[in-house]
């Protein structure tokens, strides 16, 4: 005959001696699992992460992403994602973004300030190999915040309405997910609780 037990693993009919449930014992898990729970909350946290900085960052601080083509800034390989803010004011040594094409950006070191004929500000910036190449402050997208190596792709896939549903599609991810672990370390922990009271009956 089948004996159907509580979730908590308690029996529910009770013994012949002192009329009190028989707890059926419940094994500690292997380190293996915990392992694997270690490493998909760090997992998940590095996506959260790098959501914030693609996302969230540049909507609310009013920056913009653009992939790097080519770059002779030190940190910023080609291929990396950059976020700049467009207002920015710039001084000698901050790294610019200038645009190239296909929606990219070449990113340099600002080594220079002069001007023009006219009085505009020319950035003299450094372009590696080619020395100083004079770009025209007009010219310039933004200063760069930071930059994210291998990412550069990103931006073109976000480029457009696709951020529009991007940014709370993978917040409902993640915040449900973070819900539901929550809710079952909540549960697990009553049950153990449950179980240590038995045993002490």
């Amino acid at each position: 005959m089948s004996v159907v037990r509580s979730p908590d693993g308690i029996d529910p009919r009770p013994d012949d001696m002192h009329g009190t449930p028989v707890r059926t014992p419940i094994h500690p898990r292997p380190l293996g699992w915990y392992l694997w729970r270690g490493a998909l909350f760090g997992a998940l946290g590095v996506v959260a992460l790098v959501a914030v900085l693609i996302l969230v960052v540049p909507m609310v601080a009013g920056g913009h992403r653009y992939p790097v083509g080519n770059s002779s800034a030190l940190g910023v390989p080609s291929g990396s994602l950059a976020v700049v803010h467009p207002s920015a004011a710039i001084a000698v040594g901050d790294i610019v973004a200038v645009p190239a094409d296909a929606g990219t950006v070449d990113t340099r070191e600002v080594a220079a300030l002069s001007t023009d004929a006219r009085g505009g500000v020319v950035l003299l910036t450094d372009g590696g190999a080619a020395g100083l190449e004079p770009v025209p402050v007009s010219d310039v997208s933004g200063v760069l915040w930071y930059a994210i190596p291998g990412l550069g792709w990103v931006g073109g896939l976000l480029a457009g309405p696709v951020q529009m549903w991007a940014l709370p599609a993978i917040a409902v991810v993640l915040f449900g997910y973070l819900g539901t672990m929550s809710v079952r370390a909540i549960v697990d922990g009553r049950r153990r609780r449950r179980g240590e009271g038995a045993d002490e009956v």
